[in-house]
């Protein structure tokens, strides 16, 4: 079996950085961009409900659209590609039956999980958390196949992006955007606390 070396792996994640400037000219190709999706799609969830949905947004007018509400950063217009990590909402969840579809299909016990669910304090927070695990993994993968990102936490409100991608905001809300493509800047120098700073091993 093939195995990655781990100065391979070290290297993707101390090269990857919040890039703010693509180059406009350079795509990503539909294998590299179905590859990137397809580790989101597989990401891990919490009980595994996967309470997401990828909005893959390629259409000029619409990102130009998009870019005044997010706070004007270049990156939604010129980069190669855009997601918007969108997290199902409580009524989705169950309104429209979707925990028990979901569980049965899995052959899961529904009833044990919908308890767990039951105890949450706000459950359109908690599925929008399970969306970084996705969004960590997209940004991960992209950089190990030379692909740069920048998450996009900063725009006016998840009702206003909602409103200008006709996202049915009963079933579906955006908890975060990131974009994707090739740098047009140098790579950001990491600074990040010492290993024994943040790392306490129990023994």
């Amino acid at each position: 079996m093939n195995t990655i070396a781990h100065k391979d792996i070290l290297s993707a994640h101390t090269e990857r950085f919040a890039c703010k400037s693509f180059k406009k000219e350079s795509k990503i190709t539909d294998k590299d961009l179905r590859f990137i999706l397809e580790i989101a799609r597989l990401s891990p969830s919490s009980i595994g409900l996967e309470p997401w949905k990828f909005l893959v947004i390629k259409d000029k007018q619409l990102r130009e659209k998009l870019r005044p509400s997010c706070w004007d950063q270049k990156q939604i217009t010129e980069a190669s590609d855009l997601i918007a990590i969108l997290s199902r909402t409580k009524k989705s969840l169950f309104e429209h039956n979707y925990i028990k579809e979901h569980f049965i299909a899995r052959d899961k016990e529904y009833a044990r999980y919908i308890d767990f669910i039951n105890t949450l304090p706000n459950i359109d927070e908690w599925t929008k958390r399970q969306c970084y695990i996705a969004l960590a993994n997209i940004m991960s993968s992209a950089k190990m196949i030379g692909i740069d990102s920048c998450a996009i936490e900063g725009f006016n409100s998840s009702k206003e992006i909602a409103e200008i991608l006709d996202i049915d905001t009963e079933q579906f809300d955006v908890a975060v955007m990131v974009t994707l493509g090739y740098r047009d800047m140098p790579i950001t120098p990491k600074s990040r606390l010492e290993f024994d700073t943040v790392v306490q091993m129990l023994t």
